[in-house]
């Protein structure tokens, strides 16, 4: 009996989940091969007519048609990959030998990594981060007056490997990869209805390189200018996007007996432009080309407390504001996926070293609040070799 039931429940749910994997494949299948074509039929109204299909059907576009999405793959890749540059730079440059254990910890969004050996010309370090971002957009009226939502869930894993070498006792030059996947799903809701459950995928890569320069025992600064490209799918629906990203950031750090006390100011720039989207029979889809930045601002204050040579526990608390971010994507898209400009990042890590090793390495939680509707949290782990 009980075999009978698990056996019944089992054949419901794949039911359940074939028909709605059917819907939204028939959903995005009328939306991208037969609407969208219909769209360019009038190309005095094509552009209006592609745009109205994106934005009641967001889910089939993927991050490209999605500012919210968009956004959030932005946060959790490229402005990633130039925190964790700004992280290996500014612990490299602000080793001093006054300081508690000739060693220094990260100075502001708090990746773990820490200075080794201060007389290693060559620095090697490597970062992964794993991002969760949860979009609810909440209930809205659309152009045509019918109530509308969307949803998205990512998560999103970015490898960041870089090395860099001590060009002068005050300024290093590096080179950083970063490798970058992504899945979740996206929906979209009609007077409360689901129009059915898209999945979505991006695969991207970027190439960064960046410099430090050690202004002075407490300040330093470092910059990044980078490249890459990211492919996209939604239900078959693909596309493929060129990335490009720039920032720089300033470091601060000082010492309180064994606190340690660090400080961040990030000017952040990241962007990505999408040629047209193919849908599921191989067929560009004209007029569905975006171009999606961001422009963000950050501040970080971050206390760590030495408890022994090998260890210190620290905590953060942070602000970031999109001072600018723009879309080629519709008004009514735009409206129906907004995220929010401003947030709250609150840290929580431990750092590791093993100075006799060369080696150093942490292990961070952060998590996102305040920016509306829309989460993240992430956890990363670095591990930093000199010699």
């Amino acid at each position: 009996m009980k075999k009978f039931i698990a056996y019944s429940a089992t054949g419901l749910l794949l039911t359940v989940f074939s028909s709605s994997a059917s819907a939204i494949s028939q959903i995005c299948v009328s939306a991208t091969q037969f609407g969208i074509p219909q769209c360019a039929l009038n190309p005095a109204t094509q552009a209006a007519c592609v745009a109205s299909i994106q934005a009641n059907h967001p889910e089939c576009f993927g991050t490209t048609s999605s500012t919210a999405a968009s956004s959030q793959g932005i946060y959790s890749t490229t402005i990633q990959q130039m925190l964790a540059i700004s992280t290996a730079v500014g612990a490299r440059t602000v080793t001093n030998q006054n300081r508690p254990g000739s060693k220094a910890a990260d100075s502001g969004q708090a990746f773990g990594l820490a200075a080794g050996n201060p007389s290693a010309q060559w620095n090697f370090w490597g970062s992964v981060n794993n991002d969760k971002n949860k979009y609810d957009r909440g209930s809205y009226v659309d152009a045509a007056a019918a109530i509308r939502n969307n949803r998205y869930d990512t998560n999103v894993t970015n490898i960041v490997v870089g090395g860099d070498y001590q060009l002068s006792p005050t300024v290093a030059g590096g080179l950083s990869a970063a490798f970058d996947n992504s899945s979740g799903t996206g929906e979209s809701f009609l007077a409360g209805v689901s129009q059915g459950i898209a999945a979505q995928s991006t695969n991207g890569y970027t190439v960064a390189p960046y410099v430090g320069w050690l202004i002075n025992q407490d300040w330093s600064l470092d910059a990044t200018l980078g490249f890459g490209k990211v492919k996209t799918n939604s239900d078959g629906i693909t596309g493929k996007a060129d990335r490009l990203f720039y920032g720089t950031n300033v470091n601060y750090v000082t010492y309180n007996g064994n606190w340690q006390l660090t400080g961040k100011g990030s000017y952040l720039h990241g962007e990505e432009k999408s040629g047209n989207l193919t849908n599921g029979v191989g067929a560009l889809m004209a007029g569905t080309a975006t171009t999606n930045k961001i422009d963000q601002l950050r501040v970080q204050a971050q206390a760590g407390y030495w408890m022994n040579d090998n260890v210190m526990p620290y905590f953060g608390l942070g602000y970031s504001n999109d001072i600018s971010r723009s879309t080629t994507v519709g008004a009514a898209a735009q409206l129906g996926k907004e995220i929010g400009k401003n947030a709250m990042v609150w840290t929580a890590g431990i750092n590791f070293f093993s100075i006799k090793n060369s080696i150093t390495g942490g292990l961070a939680y952060n998590q996102e609040t305040g920016r509306t509707y829309a989460k993240n949290n992430n956890l990363m782990g670095n591990i930093n070799y000199r010699f």
